[in-house]
């Protein structure tokens, strides 16, 4: 039993190396520039992000509910736990539809 869990463990250990060695090399063949853009892109998006979503985190944290920071937070938190698991259920719903073909919408 333990040497099947040795054998098991490395051959997760071997899989994990190839796949990061795997994405170096395809990080090392996309050009400098084009890497760069991406990298902006990616850091535009994050800002974006943050922008829109920072005064309404504000206005939240403003009207939370609770007498102590501790409360707020907790507050917070749980509103924040029920916005994503109604994400999460609409997320799932969509998944588990039944997907339909171009030629069945028209």
């Amino acid at each position: 039993m333990w040497a099947a869990s040795c054998q098991t463990d490395s051959v997760a250990r071997a899989k994990d190396f190839l796949q990061r060695k795997a994405a170096e090399k395809a990080v090392e063949r996309i050009p400098g520039p084009m890497l760069d853009a991406a990298g902006k892109a990616m850091l535009k998006g994050v800002d974006k992000a943050v922008e829109s979503r920072w005064g309404r985190a504000r206005e939240r944290a403003a009207h939370a509910e609770g007498n102590t920071v501790d409360e707020q937070i907790r507050s917070v938190s749980k509103a924040f736990s029920r916005e994503l698991g109604a994400l999460g259920a609409a997320t799932g719903a969509t998944a588990a539809a039944p997907a339909r073909s171009a030629s069945a919408v028209s």
